[in-house]
């Protein structure tokens, strides 16, 4: 019998054919509400990139039991419940889209979908990179650039962290601070975490990192000594000397240039030709930031 009211009270009389009083049963029945059936998503996770671990949460209420949960789509799956909990955590999914049902035993459903969207894009952290002349000004190697998608974020500092448009925060150090001297530095992408909240969700990322070196070119100076002639005077002997330097090509900077002096030996007493040469006197001056040529002037 159907189509009855919920929350009545029926009275049942069964009777023979004969329609006789001895042959005649009567009871009553009350004909229940039925609690709705309410199911939700939860949570929904895509997983690791590339891996097939995504998972959802459903939970649920009402309806009679037993239950049945089963969902579709880009997995398959069903599972039998006996009786509603806070939450039921369904793993190992495939990313994409899932049509997600709970049934109970009065045959009423709840229909949900769980979209497992996995971010495809590549996240590419990139270390800082330059090249120049040694100048003696130390280089700030110590940022990153962060591209994904058509967002870029440039000359971030190393340990600083990016708020990216999922709002996740990116967080990724690199391993040189500030390079002074000539050389060829390597600048490496040393870490890089990716966090949700207090939750580290790094694996659901396509990250790449890319090392870059920051190179200090050395400086090409050409020291040059004087030249310089005389005639002999047999009646007054003396030296011919000329301490004069000229410095170019790419020069000392100027602060090198300040510490740096020349001991100029060069000295001709008779007649003859002979090299006016020199040494260069550090004084503290890193030499190994210069490629130095010495050209030597002519005493005559």
């Amino acid at each position: 019998i159907t189509g009855l009211a919920p929350e009545h009270e029926y009275r049942v009389v069964v009777t023979d054919a004969l329609n006789t009083k001895h042959c005649t049963v009567r009871d009553s029945v009350e004909v229940e509400a039925a609690i709705p059936l309410v199911a939700s998503i939860d949570s929904v996770s895509a997983g690791c990139y590339g891996s097939v671990d995504g998972m959802f949460e459903v939970s649920f209420s009402g309806g009679k039991a037993p239950y049945v949960l089963s969902w579709s789509g880009a997995s398959s799956g069903s599972r039998n419940l006996a009786d509603p909990q806070v939450r039921y955590r369904v793993t190992a999914l495939n990313n994409g889209n899932h049509t997600v049902e709970v049934r109970d035993a009065n045959n009423c459903t709840a229909t949900l979908m769980a979209n497992l969207i996995e971010d495809d894009r590549i996240y590419t952290i990139t270390a800082f990179d330059t090249t120049k002349l040694y100048d003696g000004v130390a280089v700030n190697a110590a940022r990153y650039t962060l591209n994904y998608g058509t967002t870029t974020h440039t000359n971030v500092v190393s340990g600083n962290s990016i708020t990216l448009d999922n709002g996740d925060v990116l967080i990724a150090t690199v391993s040189q601070t500030n390079p002074t001297d000539a050389g060829i530095y390597s600048n490496q992408v040393n870490s890089y975490v990716v966090m949700r909240g207090s939750e580290d969700v790094t694996c659901q990322y396509n990250i790449t990192p890319v090392n870059k070196n920051v190179v200090i070119n050395k400086r090409n100076v050409i020291v040059t000594s004087a030249d310089s002639s005389k005639f002999y005077n047999a009646a007054s002997p003396t030296p011919l000397t000329n301490h004069r330097i000229v410095v170019s090509g790419d020069r000392f900077t100027a602060a090198d240039s300040a510490l740096i002096t020349y001991n100029v030996h060069g000295s001709q007493l008779l007649g003859g030709v002979s090299d006016n040469d020199f040494d260069i006197e550090w004084n503290g001056v890193n030499s190994n930031n210069y490629i130095v040529t010495k050209v030597y002037g002519i005493l005559t």
